[in-house]
């Protein structure tokens, strides 16, 4: 016959199991079958000493990226105030993309007719920079 330990473990829904004892609060007096609490202290503090050292190395710049690859939202609402409008409708929702597709100001990323992106004109991969000079609306699909 088994303990009756080992019928709480057992969990008929398939999730985890249960545990049998209740869990020790973390710096209690209670010994493990592993780890002694002053080991375990020793232990935690070499762990936290290396990851202290690995957050030191990283360095936060106060400024943000000067060049990135994606372009910032300034950027991005100036590109589209200076895309051609197109005469009859909203000048808020609707432009011209430079080869003449109508694009739709909300449809940004999608894969439809009037969906749009901002695009490089000189490549990023060339050295184009995520400026507005080098920033136009093309549509997605043609």
């Amino acid at each position: 016959m088994r303990p009756k330990t080992e019928n709480r473990r057992r969990n008929k829904t398939g999730s985890s199991p249960t545990r049998a004892r209740p869990r020790s609060p973390i710096g209690s007096d209670t010994t493990s079958s592993r780890t002694s609490p002053s080991s375990a202290v020793l232990l935690d503090s070499g762990l936290v000493t290396e990851e202290l050292a690995i957050f030191e190395s990283l360095q936060i710049s106060p400024e943000p990226n000067v060049n990135p690859r994606s372009f910032p939202h300034s950027v991005k609402q100036q590109c589209w105030a200076k895309a051609q409008k197109i005469k009859g409708r909203d000048p808020d929702r609707w432009r011209r993309d430079p080869l003449g597709n109508t694009v739709f100001r909300k449809l940004v990323g999608c894969p439809g007719c009037l969906c749009h992106d901002y695009d490089h004109i000189i490549p990023y991969s060339k050295g184009g920079k995520s400026t507005l000079e080098n920033c136009q609306v093309l549509q997605v699909n043609l």
